[in-house]
């Protein structure tokens, strides 16, 4: 009994070696003729493995050379900011003082205010004669760099920086390619609005309305309001009364129970 059971083990162990064996027989066949293929080609294979090394590493080069322009532009922009508050605070210093009235010398007096930017940030000025070194370094950024953000913000500085003191004519074009370059939805209505306000307040209205209704149907809800009143200001200046009655009606159908309507229902009944 014990030499058939021993038997019969044998040959199922034996069995069972054929089976496990068979397929890491073709695997190390098959894994020979790769290498073996592999060694007639390896010239071929090395420069693949070559290109591909090449290839990633030049991207890894351009994505660091291009984060590092990035990283100046916004340097330079910083830089032409500071460059901007140092010139308004050397206006404000230099604006003439109020002139205390000896004969009120005993009342009490307000304190004088002391020179800031802010004193003189709606103030009309000559900007590329009171801005000069600020002005020059704003528009060096928006012409030696790419980076679409710090050249968007730099062309709304300016842009601002012209209407803010009076001269809104040539603030249109600096809105204006802030406009066509905006990074996303919300700074792109942002710069077509300010575009609107300044062709308005340069005496263009006719050109303001369609800027306007850009920036509307890009569809910021938040600007819309202020948008809608300026499109029937607009129609208003022209002497359109219909054109602007119609644009209130529609702050107060779209926009009701809200500071919007409460204004367009004001100006409306004064038409």
């Amino acid at each position: 009994m014990s030499s058939i059971s021993s038997h019969s083990n044998s040959g199922s162990s034996s069995k069972l070696d054929r089976k496990s064996l068979r397929r890491p027989d073709q695997f190390m066949a098959a894994l020979s003729d790769f290498f073996n293929e592999l060694s007639k080609n390896y010239r071929a294979v090395l420069a693949v493995v070559v290109a591909i090394l090449v290839l990633g590493g030049a991207g890894i080069l351009v994505s660091s050379r291009k984060e590092a322009r990035a990283e100046e532009a916004r340097n330079a922009l910083y830089l032409a900011i500071q460059a901007v508050q140092a010139d308004a605070k050397r206006v404000a210093e230099a604006e003439p003082k109020p002139v205390v009235d000896p004969k009120a010398a005993k009342a009490k007096q307000a304190a004088p205010v002391a020179a800031s930017p802010e004193t003189i940030e709606y103030k009309k000025l000559d900007v590329d004669a009171e801005f000069s070194r600020g002005v020059q370094m704003l528009k060096a950024v928006t012409e030696k760099y790419n980076d679409s953000r710090t050249v968007f913000e730099a062309r709304l500085q300016l842009g601002d920086l012209y209407y803010r003191h009076g001269q809104p004519a040539k603030a249109v074009s600096w809105y204006q390619e802030a406009a066509q370059g905006a990074p996303g939805p919300f700074p792109k209505s942002l710069a077509f609005s300010s575009w609107g306000y300044a062709l308005e307040s340069s005496g263009k209205a006719s050109e303001a309305i369609p800027v306007y209704e850009k920036a509307i149907n890009i569809g910021e809800a938040s600007l819309k309001g202020d948008l809608l009143l300026a499109i029937a200001r607009c129609h208003g200046l022209l002497n359109d009364s219909a054109k602007a009655r119609s644009t209130y009606d529609q702050i107060l159908s779209q926009l009701p129970n809200t500071e919007y309507a409460r204004q367009a229902e004001a100006l409306k009944a004064k038409l």
